[in-house]
């Protein structure tokens, strides 16, 4: 089909959307990638039996087009001053907000395992390294090539009636496992927890790609950990994440953004910020905009979601628009975009869905 799409900076402008596959799009690159991402959002619903596509134009939801992207950015460390090697920075960017990936570290709580598998029934006994567990089909049997390898708690089998952290050593039937350690208490119907020891997922996600950053898990200290921009997964081969780093704050250096504000502009490629950066950044992007989108955005996402009400009161399945800008830069006119239903199993790495802030560090929201 061929819609009318409102586009940053030009209004009217076309969209081709095909209905090949989940769809492809043809659009002209904007200079901001959040930009770009907060142009449509297309949806699909049912009606007499037939499935039909719409689309929604945000600024019919109060989003206003004034942002645009800085490509080559630098600032030291402890410094408000800031250089755009572009020279795209104008007298007018006075107040406006300015966003910069990796600029500041990123504080966030371990809010998720990966993998995770509960077992309400777990009994071992002292001395022993072998688990049994009580376990239904509905629940599900343990599995070698899922099981076999992850970390595990068991509550109350540990030295004093602690929880007893170990890892999988074998399955040696559908309810008993083989761990890496024997328990130092019995223990009866006691909850078991089995998780993926090498990530998991936190509460806020990676502004700026991380790589071989030491990270203080409360009680240990990693020294390979890593996270990827646009992706609330922390990795580490050696972390052996279990239980109970649930809830524990981590920092991941320069893996933030820093947003602040604009207070003067010494020339097309110099200005002052009003808040120094914590991290020094060298050639990266930077987001600049006077007019905060993300409330009207977050509310088309919410009519999106909505089983009804959204369009004449027929069930609406939501999809996103993520765009692919062309490699060579923002002054070849043509990107594309590819029309995806977000995956919540996802939310970790891989892809992206269509909630929470831009991996751009834009002031619209796109990725989580």
């Amino acid at each position: 089909m061929v819609a009318q799409a409102r586009r940053w900076g030009k209004r009217g402008a076309p969209w081709k959307i095909s209905k090949a596959g989940l769809g492809r799009a043809q659009c002209r690159q904007t200079r901001s990638l959040a930009e770009a991402m907060a142009v449509l959002s297309v949806g699909v619903f049912q009606t007499a039996g037939q499935e039909v596509n719409m689309l929604l134009n945000v600024d019919d939801f109060g989003c206003v087009p004034d942002g645009r992207c800085l490509e080559r950015v630098s600032i030291r460390a402890v410094s408000p001053e800031l250089s755009a090697a572009d020279g795209t920075l104008r007298p007018s960017d006075v107040g406006n907000n300015i966003a910069i990936p990796g600029a500041v570290d990123l504080v966030a709580t371990i809010s998720e395992l990966l993998r995770r598998k509960d077992v309400a029934r777990a009994s071992m006994q002292a001395g022993s390294t072998a688990m049994i567990a009580v376990l239904t089909p509905d629940e599900g049997f343990f599995q070698a090539d899922l099981h076999q390898g992850q970390r595990i708690t068991v509550a109350g089998a540990g030295p004093a009636g602690g929880t007893l952290v170990s890892d999988v050593v074998n399955v040696t039937s559908r309810t008993t496992l083989e761990l890496a350690d024997s328990a130092a208490t019995t223990v009866t119907d006691s909850l078991a927890i089995l998780n993926r020891r090498d990530r998991v997922g936190l509460s806020d996600y990676a502004r700026a790609t991380a790589v071989d950053v030491t990270v203080d898990l409360a009680g240990r200290v990693v020294t390979d950990a890593r996270m990827t921009v646009g992706q609330r997964g922390l990795e580490s081969p050696t972390a052996g994440f279990s239980s109970l780093d649930l809830g524990k704050p981590v920092t991941i250096r320069a893996a933030g953004r820093l947003v602040t504000t604009i207070q003067a502009v010494s020339s097309s490629t110099q200005v002052t910020l009003a808040a120094p950066a914590q991290r020094a950044v060298t050639d990266g992007p930077a987001d600049v905009w006077k007019t905060d989108s993300r409330p009207g955005f977050q509310q088309l996402l919410a009519a999106l979601g909505s089983p009804r009400g959204a369009v004449g009161g027929h069930p609406l399945r939501p999809w996103c628009v993520r765009l692919h800008p062309d490699p060579q830069g923002s002054e070849h006119p043509v990107g594309s975009a590819r029309l995806e239903r977000p995956d919540e199993s996802e939310a970790m790495g891989g892809r992206a869905g269509c909630d929470g802030d831009p991996a751009h560090a834009g002031p619209g929201p796109a990725w989580p």
